[in-house]
C-alpha cells in the first residue's frame, strides 16, 4: 500500500475487503475456542502489518490495539452477532421449513446404517 494513507483508510479497507471474506458463511460455522483463537490470531496479525509492526519488535496485542484505538478485537463479536441474527431468522420461518426442523432437532427418522450409497 501506498504510504501516505491514514490508518483509518487502511481499517476500512481491511473491514471491507478482507474480513468481508474472512467471515463468508460464519453464520454456519461451529465456534469452538481453537477457532476463536484463530480469528483473534489473524485479526491481530492483520493490525500488525497494517501498521508495519513486525514480530520481532516484542510488542504485546494490547499495544497493538492501543495503537489502533480500539479497547478489543471487533472480529470474534461481530461473527458471534451474524450467528444470533442468522438463529433468529431460521426461527421465524413456518413451521415445517427444513432449516427449522434441523435447527430445533425435530427431523424425523433415522440415518440409514453404513456408508452412504453412491448414486
Amino acid at each position: 500500500m501506498r504510504r501516505n494513507i491514514s490508518i483509518k483508510t487502511k481499517e476500512r479497507l481491511l473491514k471491507t475487503y478482507v474480513f468481508s471474506t474472512l467471515t463468508y458463511g460464519a453464520e454456519a460455522w461451529t465456534l469452538n475456542k481453537e477457532i476463536e483463537r484463530r480469528i483473534d490470531a489473524c485479526e491481530n496479525y492483520c493490525y500488525r502489518r497494517m501498521l508495519k509492526i513486525s514480530w520481532m519488535d516484542k510488542i504485546n496485542n494490547s499495544n497493538v490495539l492501543r495503537r489502533m484505538q480500539k479497547n478489543q478485537l471487533e472480529l470474534l463479536n461481530t461473527i458471534k452477532e451474524r450467528k444470533t441474527k442468522f438463529a433468529g431468522h431460521i426461527l421465524r420461518r413456518p413451521e415445517g421449513t427444513l432449516l427449522k426442523d434441523v435447527m430445533e432437532g425435530t427431523v424425523e427418522g433415522a440415518r440409514g446404517r453404513g456408508r452412504p450409497r453412491i448414486m
